[in-house]
């Protein structure tokens, strides 16, 4: 059986690769079997997001696969808690997909735009979360104990901020955003636990956070440490070494966390972190006006430019990348996924069709 997934990138390729599969379909291919020469058909399943040419269809039997109900997207949503912790509070998991479903699936408006991979993205985010700062930091990620935080508002906002951003409707991603947090029928406040210090020699950058944002503030604090002291181990007594330079637990309960509480608040930094730290999230694609992203990420500290490959294309319409350019870009993305080495894509639209093969 010869699978093909993703055959609808090819649509656009002028070289119009699938012809290639007419006379493999149509007659199968010559083997000797036995020392007889013999014509075997072999079966082919093509996965497509797209449409393909009616010569292509007209050979073969379509599956499609509509959206998936209420009822399949909480089920969905308990297996991955299930698989990933054993975890057996998943009553958010009902709301959530209705919401997932009327508002993103159902709503032609945005489901252009988001799908699947974020419902699946969303519920993993929340499980990473909920994890205690302290069993993350003590324990590697295979030993993650069974116990969890209660679920907050400010977990779920988080987890909705990392996978749901990037709308082009700056108005529509915040009534998006809003519509899914408020599914959860969640406390607006959340008890802060940590009184988190940015500066630790400044008390004038004290806030009181949660769990949740604290862990956020932490991603960023980990991600400057090892970009100042790159052949530095980092082991999880550093981790807590930050933790303790920063934070301290409070000793009065009831006190709200601050952090979305403050009107200048900004959450992309830490959204960045949290996908460059957490091996098992997505990759970011990050918006910005005149290249802003590359200062954004070295400015911060949080990246070190000798430790990243970035690959740049002309922001020119005229200009059209060689074949050779591109084997060899290939060539430097997959020597990256090699050795686990960042990579930062700056007008790459002329890779992603290419990395479906990386």
């Amino acid at each position: 059986v010869l699978v093909l997934e993703e055959v609808g990138a090819t649509i656009g390729s002028r070289h119009n690769p699938l012809m290639s599969l007419h006379q493999l379909i149509d007659h199968g291919i010559p083997l000797q079997i036995r020392g007889e020469a013999v014509t075997v058909r072999i079966p082919i399943i093509g996965i497509s997001n797209y449409r393909l040419d009616g010569s292509k269809m007209g050979r073969g039997s379509i599956v499609h696969r509509g959206n998936p109900s209420v009822d399949d997207l909480t089920m969905t949503a308990k297996t991955i808690l299930q698989f990933v912790d054993n975890r057996g509070d998943t009553e958010f998991t009902r709301p959530f997909s209705q919401a997932f479903c009327y508002n993103i699936l159902q709503d032609q408006h945005f489901t252009w735009y988001h799908g699947m991979r974020d419902f699946y993205s969303s519920v993993s985010t929340i499980q990473r979360l909920t994890i205690p700062t302290i069993d993350f930091i003590q324990l590697k990620q295979s030993q993650f104990q069974r116990r969890q935080t209660q679920l907050t508002s400010h977990i779920v906002r988080w987890a909705m901020l990392i996978n749901l951003q990037g709308f082009p409707t700056i108005s529509d991603e915040e009534r998006l955003l809003k519509t899914m947090s408020e599914s959860f029928q969640l406390p607006k406040d959340t008890v802060a636990i940590w009184d988190w210090r940015s500066n630790p020699n400044n008390p004038e950058t004290s806030m009181k956070l949660c769990d949740a944002c604290c862990r956020m503030q932490l991603y960023v604090k980990f991600l400057q440490h090892k970009s100042k002291y790159p052949e530095g181990d980092f082991e999880p007594t550093t981790m807590k070494n930050i933790l303790n330079r920063h934070a301290t637990q409070l000793t009065v309960g009831g006190v709200p966390c601050e952090y979305f509480n403050t009107a200048n608040y900004i959450t992309a930094i830490e959204v960045i972190s949290y996908s460059l730290w957490e091996k098992t999230s997505r990759h970011q694609m990050i918006f910005t006006k005149a290249n802003a992203a590359l200062p954004l990420l070295f400015s911060q500290n949080i990246l070190r430019r000798e430790a990243c490959t970035i690959i740049f294309n002309s922001s020119e319409e005229s200009h059209s990348t060689s074949t050779s350019e591109r084997v060899q870009q290939m060539m430097r993305i997959k020597a990256c996924l090699r050795e686990g080495k960042t990579l930062i894509l700056v007008r790459a639209r002329h890779l992603y069709e290419a990395l479906l093969d990386a």
